[in-house]
């Protein structure tokens, strides 16, 4: 039965509801939209590029990266986020770009990097309040997908050649060589999930033509499998973010791209566009849903933030023509 209400109820009450306004006098509905971006605060650092983020919409981190102007000099920064505003916080114990990240804000973990042109086998580990030395991976790598948190995540292919293809699980004291991936990737895949279900996709394969990736692989713990294909292919995406069954992609490639997909663990699907195409930008990561998510920084070199909402929930106004 369709109700005369005197105020319109909440949206999550009315969802998919149809009443009437008696007040204004006009008929609503509540409805569900697709996933969409706003705006979110700006960081306290200069414009930047940042390949690194861990944690949640309202719990986030960024550290490294490198500021505007290029050449690229090696970032120490960290900063917080809480939904609102970021605040900078202790620095890295290494200068680094081209890191990647995983885990949550308060137990995060930056996974090697550059210092100059060097690939570096470090990683940090966060808890809270300041960075300390976790276990160093086998291989020095930059510009590498990760997944997971900082007691169970893993590192993904990345530069340099001929690991491109390699794959290692951390445990939260050391790197374990694990089986590599088919496809070589460079130049910042993306991962999402767990240790034992996990996915990786988009990165540049050097071997092909074009080059963007647009396959994804799956992890399930012992070896990896084709998944769905990227609606776009593109390298430098945010670092990842959700499971192996809700995972985000999000932006990327030199020449910005808009595009945001959410994977459901069979194929993607197209959802709203960043406001500002944008690669080599920070990300919530970790084992998230992606029902909110934000990502920073970037090029082309900027210090703004984006605000992912999906669903996006919102009573409208019938009207007819």
């Amino acid at each position: 039965m369709v109700q005369s209400l005197a105020s319109d109820p909440t949206v999550t009450e009315a969802l998919g509801q149809l009443w009437y306004n008696s007040s204004s006098n006009v008929w609503k509905v509540a409805i569900e939209g697709s996933g969409a971006w706003s705006a979110g605060g700006n960081l306290t650092r200069p414009p930047s590029t940042i390949n690194s983020g861990a944690g949640t919409l309202t719990a986030g981190l960024v550290f490294g990266g490198t500021p505007y102007p290029y050449p690229p000099v090696d970032s120490t920064y960290s900063e917080e986020y809480d939904g609102t505003s970021w605040t900078e916080g202790n620095n890295l114990p290494t200068a680094c770009h081209m890191n990647a990240g995983a885990g949550s804000q308060t137990a995060a973990l930056s996974i090697g990097g550059k210092i100059s042109t060097s690939d570096q086998v470090f990683s940090f580990e966060y808890n809270g309040t300041s960075w300390g030395d976790g276990g160093d991976l086998p291989s020095g790598k930059s510009l590498l997908g990760a997944l997971g948190i900082q007691t169970a995540a893993m590192a993904l292919a990345g530069s340099p050649a001929p690991t491109n293809t390699s794959a290692y699980s951390y445990d939260g004291t050391s790197w374990t060589e694990e089986a590599t991936l088919t496809i070589p990737r460079i130049s910042q895949p993306g991962g999402a999930g767990t240790t034992t279900a996990g996915i990786c996709f988009a990165g540049e394969n050097p071997a092909a033509s074009p080059i963007e990736v647009v396959e994804t692989e799956e992890w399930n713990g012992t070896g990896w499998s084709e998944g769905g294909d990227l609606n776009t292919g593109r390298h430098y995406v945010g670092v990842g973010q959700g499971t192996a069954t809700d995972a985000l992609c999000v932006g990327g490639s030199v020449s910005p791209k808009q595009q945001t997909e959410i994977y459901n663990g069979t194929s993607w699907t197209e959802t709203g566009d960043l406001a500002t195409g944008r690669a080599e930008m920070g990300q919530s990561a970790g084992i998230n849903n992606t029902s909110t998510s934000w990502c920073c920084g970037g090029y082309p070199f900027t210090n703004t933030t984006e605000e992912f909402a999906n669903p996006v929930l919102a009573i409208k106004t019938v009207t007819t023509s």
